[in-house]
């Protein structure tokens, strides 16, 4: 994210106010051009290291994080030069430089610390600045109010073309990810109206009525034209304690189909996913012992097919402990893998087991293995009342826990666990032009979710902690909104509650990216660019969107005055360094954080 330090330069993130030079020593010395040999060298070597231990999907990560630097400093360079505004200077990184060149009144090159940021120095900044009188003319200072905005806003849209970009390239290669656009479920279903009276409600999805199918919203329609004024039956399906679950009702649906319609909304079951595919594998599951992978179609297990989603969440608790057969189509073959449905506890089995909790699954009592709930009650019968070692598994890992056994249920203690979470289905690869088109609804719906990520973070405690916690902070769940409402928050483990809204360093986004595979990392830097163009215009110096509101305030003042108004740049030195100090805090953490205790997908 680019940012400019008052009073004499834009740069970009993580940059420390540096006192300015005098005037006199802008002028690069001619000595001074040219390579840097030791330093280059040094950067070469880093390079290597990062190819030979990191791989080149780190190396290609940090290339392109330096690609965005110098494609945001190009933005702010070549709008201030269509502007007339003089650039000494154009810069990626901070510190000793290189290498340099010069081009007429420019100075381009490469500095030490580049992970740091760039710049281009635009002459006369604010009015801090002094400037010989030969070039106040071409002064940012004394530019159009329309040529400083589109100087600073040039450096933030370059980020949104290059999610465009990304995004374009990723549909145009590897297709969309796309769900059944035909399913759909009630919403805001009110309180009066027959569906409420029937005991549906928001999320429910009709399945069919009299018999006949309504899974489309069209055919739903068509079947409601023939049914006016009748009492019907209608199966509905609804999504509760972590399965699907079919009811039957009688509804009445008046002679006029407008006010039956009126008394609901249409909107997408969030539950359900026709021709998925596995999103993620948990590791320590049972998904992951058979060899299933993300992007594989389950057709079956056990003989049962699996066309939906919700298929495998009300198959599996019923087999639990069982070896069975599942086939997945895994690059338009069909493969059939063995495994047995792993076991985790329910509310109930843990609830006499002080020590572990709901979802979590025991694999040894004092260093004797077992293989399922029932053999762990064969071993613990004897020790009720005592405190015992036992490996857990929970966030994917197994863990030593001390656990004290106060009584052992024998009725739903455990319920059967697969390890998988539903993706969607890959389309075929579009043509430029389609991608093109349905790019931007993609950055759209981005935007909004990283907005919502940013509300979680700066308006709730969980948020504000994790831009300041150097290490886990486990904390119990209770007032986590993102609990389901069917869970006692008290039957969780205590978890680390400053992960999710974490901020991530170039560190943490280095390392990351080595978990993912090509797709995932291009859309992730789509993501990435998208976060950095918002987080410029954000209005505070020495942000972009600094500049932009001071200029605009600037702009007003100017109203009914024969000369322009210049905001005095000193009093906004100390909000600037304020500022300036809670990013370095804040990054500081996050890099700290990254380095100890990294991200893990």
């Amino acid at each position: 994210m680019t940012t400019s330090l008052p009073p004499y330069q834009i740069q970009d993130e993580g940059d420390v106010p540096q006192d300015a030079p005098p005037a006199d020593e802008n002028v690069v010395e001619e000595e001074e051009l040219g390579i840097h040999w030791p330093r280059f060298g040094m950067l070469i070597a880093l390079l290597a290291a990062l190819l030979f231990l990191g791989g080149p999907k780190i190396l290609f990560v940090a290339l392109a994080i330096g690609g965005f630097l110098v494609f945001h400093e190009a933005g702010h360079y070549l709008t201030a030069r269509w502007s007339g505004m003089k650039v000494t200077e154009f810069f990626v990184g901070f510190g000793q430089r290189i290498f340099s060149f010069k081009r007429g009144e420019t100075t381009f090159g490469l500095k030490v610390w580049v992970p740091f940021g760039a710049y281009v120095r635009i002459v006369g900044m604010n009015n801090l600045e002094e400037v010989d009188p030969i070039d106040e003319a071409r002064t940012y200072r004394q530019a159009p109010w329309h040529k400083r905005v589109l100087t600073i806003v040039a450096g933030p849209a370059t980020h949104f073309v290059t999610a465009f970009a990304l995004l374009t390239f990723v549909l145009w290669q590897y297709g969309p990810n796309s769900v059944d656009e035909d399913a759909w479920a009630v919403q805001n279903v009110a309180a009066d109206s027959p569906l409420a009276d029937a005991g549906l409600t928001d999320g429910d999805r009709i399945i069919s009525i009299n018999q006949t199918s309504t899974e489309t919203w069209e055919r739903f329609l068509t079947v409601l034209d023939d049914v006016e004024g009748q009492d019907v039956d209608v199966i509905y399906e609804r999504f509760e304690r972590g399965q699907v679950v079919s009811r039957s009702a009688e509804v009445s649906v008046p002679a006029d189909p407008v006010s039956f319609l009126l008394g609901f909304d249409v909107g997408t079951p969030e539950w359900d996913v026709f021709d998925w595919a596995v999103g993620e594998v948990t590791p320590l599951s049972a998904a992951a012992s058979a060899g299933i992978e993300p992007g594989d179609r389950v057709l079956s297990i056990d003989g049962t097919p699996t066309p939906f989603f919700s298929d495998v969440a009300t198959l599996i608790p019923d087999i639990r402990g069982q070896e069975v057969e599942i086939v997945v189509l895994r690059d338009g073959e069909e493969q059939a893998l063995q495994t047995r449905i792993w076991e985790r506890l329910t509310s109930e089995g843990a609830a006499g087991l002080n020590g572990v909790y709901l979802g979590e699954m025991i694999v040894s009592l004092e260093g004797t293995p077992v293989a399922n709930y029932d053999e762990f009650v064969a071993l613990a019968q004897g020790r009720i009342g005592e405190t015992v070692e036992v490996e857990v598994v929970y966030d994917s890992e197994i863990h030593q826990e001390r656990v004290d056994i106060n009584s052992l249920a024998t009725e739903n203690a455990v319920s059967g666990f697969l390890g998988i979470s539903a993706g969607t289905a890959q389309d075929e690869p579009l043509g430029v032009t389609s991608a093109a088109v349905r790019a931007p609804g993609q950055i759209v719906e981005l935007i909004g979710a990283i907005g919502q990520g940013a509300r979680q973070t700066i308006t709730t405690e969980n948020g504000l902690r994790s831009l300041f916690a150097l290490s886990p902070v486990e904390t119990d769940l209770t007032n986590d909104a993102s609990v389901p409402s069917q869970i006692n928050p008290a039957d969780l483990r205590p978890r680390d509650t400053t992960d999710a809204n974490r901020p991530i360093s170039i560190v943490g986004v280095v390392r990351l990216s080595n978990q993912l595979e090509t797709q995932a990392i291009l859309g992730f830097l789509a993501i990435m660019n998208l976060f950095f163009g918002l987080f410029n215009l954000v209005p505070l110096l020495p942000l972009d969107g600094g500049h932009i509101a001071l200029a605009t305030y600037e702009r007003i003042r100017s109203f009914g005055r024969k000369t322009a108004y210049h905001a005095d740049a000193a009093k906004l030195l100390p909000l600037t360094y304020a500022v300036v100090g809670l990013f370095l805090v804040v990054g500081m953490i996050a890099i700290v954080r990254d380095i100890v205790d990294p991200i893990q997908l």
